[in-house]
């Protein structure tokens, strides 16, 4: 009888930290991430990769009453903003001739990671040192196997 007690506490605290991990953020707000594998990665001003069709069309002209977000105004090129929350990411370039990440603010590092690798992908950037490859991908399957027995 008091096997099953410790058993479906446990089972209880479990599930109450999945739900957690389970429920969407609704805040939504845009986030530029300041992404290390982006550091040097180049594309023109005007570049904008829509990575879910839900956000197709959230980067518009500021009008002239719009304050500026310095975080976001960073990410994109000069006299854009963000419209509404955004789905997935949006992988932009701006004056600074680097590519960027902007998605919903997040503390999350598996969801940076994964933001930043997509827009790595969709802005063409190029590796080039084969050996901090090796290192991110130790480092990206040790965080996977780390949160994979944290929710075992």
């Amino acid at each position: 009888m008091m096997a099953g007690v410790p058993t479906s506490i446990c089972l209880y605290i479990y599930l109450s930290f999945a739900l957690v991990y389970l429920a969407p953020n609704v805040n939504g707000e845009a986030y530029c991430y300041g992404c290390y594998n982006l550091k040097t990665c180049r594309v023109d001003s005007s570049f904008i990769k829509y990575v879910d069709s839900r956000d197709d069309g959230k980067i518009v002209k500021k009008a002239d009453g719009d304050l500026d977000n310095t975080n976001i105004d960073a990410c994109l090129k000069l006299g854009y903003k963000i419209s509404d929350p955004i789905a997935k990411t949006i992988c932009s370039g701006s004056n600074d001739g680097l590519c960027h990440a902007i998605a919903e603010r997040t503390t999350n590092l598996e969801e940076i990671i994964f933001h930043c690798g997509i827009c790595h992908k969709y802005c063409g950037c190029k590796s080039t040192n084969k050996e901090n490859a090796i290192k991110e991908d130790a480092l990206i399957v040790t965080i996977c196997l780390a949160t994979f027995y944290i929710l075992i």
